[in-house]
């Protein structure tokens, strides 16, 4: 697992792969991270206040950010060397100095196959942390975990018919009991979705969306705006490429998607060769000040690095 931390600055040079970050011909800016060895892939972007530092764990971790005890979780799969991916187990280490240094792991979910992917939501009550998990088996399928935040308890919810339909990304409803998840289908066909009226205990059965799923990772996020936003592969089928990555938006929660662009379709450096760009992850800026709108996303660059992005809302309605 890697970490990386990102200081938002505003310059011009370009050179790949430093860290820093560029401004674009077309209104965004991007950086590729810095890695100590060529294969970074499945990154996470979290944001540490009230510094505004983004942080980036790639290999499947997933960071929360406690901003009350102003610890960095990260919650990451360990699986046996050499082993098969039904041999994962979910992990945990903190920071309580920023990500400087880092607790012993401890073990957090044993279960074999377990895996988390998304970004991990504080309950409607606010006394539970939900976890969003895959069980990656011959017949792979979706979970929910619930931690108490004051029993220190983690209880288990199935989604159900998820069979196929992994690493969901979950959006709140209008500031809502109600949850909606949109799930990667290993079918690769469709974006799938599912409800819960009562905070994630009980999940309607999966229906499709409209947009296209190439076996490929999702990420959703609501803006400030309202607006839904989707990151994914915009094609389906299994031996299609993992490009383009685009980014959608809906103003129904993720019912139609009337706004799409693409983030990446070639190689920087090559404008015909395609690449894979995939396994996004996305936060939307919530300190204030000018770019208090600003949407960072972080994804997969043919898996030699990591590549960060930076735009608004108004950016991807520009979009062609």
């Amino acid at each position: 697992i890697l970490l990386l931390f990102i200081q938002l600055t505003k310059l011009n040079a370009i050179i790949p792969f430093d860290g820093i970050i560029h401004r674009s011909s077309d209104g965004s800016s991007y950086a590729f991270l810095s890695s100590p060895r060529i294969g970074g892939h499945a990154s996470f972007i979290e944001q540490l206040t009230p510094s505004g530092t983004l942080a980036v764990a790639w290999f499947t971790g997933v960071l929360f950010w406690n901003n009350e005890t102003q610890i960095l979780h990260l919650y990451h799969t360990s699986q046996v060397a050499h082993g098969s991916e039904n041999t994962s187990q979910i992990w945990h280490v903190q920071s309580k100095d920023r990500g400087a240094t880092w607790s012993t792991p401890e073990p957090f979910y044993t279960l074999p196959g377990a895996y988390d992917r998304h970004r991990i939501i504080p309950s409607f009550d606010g006394n539970e942390l939900i976890f969003l998990c895959y069980n990656s088996t011959s017949a792979p399928y979706s979970f929910i975990l619930r931690l108490s935040l004051e029993m220190s308890i983690v209880t288990r919810t199935d989604i159900n018919q998820s069979v196929y339909l992994i690493q969901p990304t979950v959006i709140r409803l209008n500031n809502t009991s109600k949850l909606r998840a949109f799930f990667r289908d290993k079918r690769a066909v469709w974006i799938y979705y599912a409800d819960s009226d009562d905070d994630g205990l009980n999940w309607t059965i999966p229906k499709p969306t409209y947009l296209p799923n190439n076996d490929a990772a999702i990420v959703a996020y609501t803006l400030k705006s309202g607006a839904v936003i989707m990151s994914f592969d915009n094609h389906n089928g299994t031996q299609q490429p993992r490009s383009p990555l685009t980014v959608a938006l809906s103003y129904d929660n993720g019912i139609t998607w009337p706004y799409h662009r693409d983030i990446q379709i070639h190689d920087d450096d090559n404008d015909t060769y395609v690449g894979e760009y995939s396994y996004p992850s996305l936060i939307q800026s919530f300190w204030k000040g000018s770019d208090d709108n600003d949407v960072h996303l972080v994804h997969t660059y043919d898996r030699e690095t990591i590549k960060y992005r930076r735009f608004n809302e108004k950016w991807i309605k520009q979009g062609k």
